[in-house]
């Protein structure tokens, strides 16, 4: 098959010397088909086959992951983004309300202000005041 649309970010990409990848960002419920090249310093090889692999559906939480470069420049990239992705999917297996929300993974031994994170790892996060009527459209408008 000719592959006439790409998932963002992932169309040539270059994982190094990797024998598996995590892809984040997918559609649920949807086939997806992909195929790698193997290279070395000499050449590239051929493509693979082509493969697929379908996303399931999710009636509860949904969890999208987004690895920023700090994770997926890391020679234990794939090992980092795969123990995320197990404890996501734990959490998404918690809860049955129907709920998107994303999250931005980064490694850092620092906080979002500067200061120094004293243990192994830490969440940050930000509050975001909104009224009650504002929350209800945009339920509404969702729906």
């Amino acid at each position: 098959p000719r592959f006439e649309t790409y998932v963002d970010g992932y169309r040539d990409l270059d994982v190094g010397n990797v024998t598996g990848r995590v892809v984040t960002q997918l559609k649920q419920g949807t086939t997806y088909y992909y195929r790698v090249r193997a290279y070395n310093a000499s050449a590239s090889g051929s493509s693979g086959d082509v493969a697929s692999a379908t996303t399931t559906a999710s009636s509860g939480l949904i969890i999208n992951a987004t690895f920023d470069g700090s994770i997926m420049s890391n020679p234990s990239a794939a090992a980092i983004e795969a123990a995320i992705n197990r404890a996501i999917a734990i959490f998404e297996s918690l809860f049955s309300d129907r709920l998107t929300i994303p999250i931005l993974f980064r490694y850092s031994t620092k906080g979002a202000d500067g200061s120094p994170l004293g243990g192994v790892s830490q969440s940050e996060f930000a509050v975001i005041s909104f009224t009650w009527s504002e929350y209800t459209n945009a339920l509404a408008a969702d729906s």
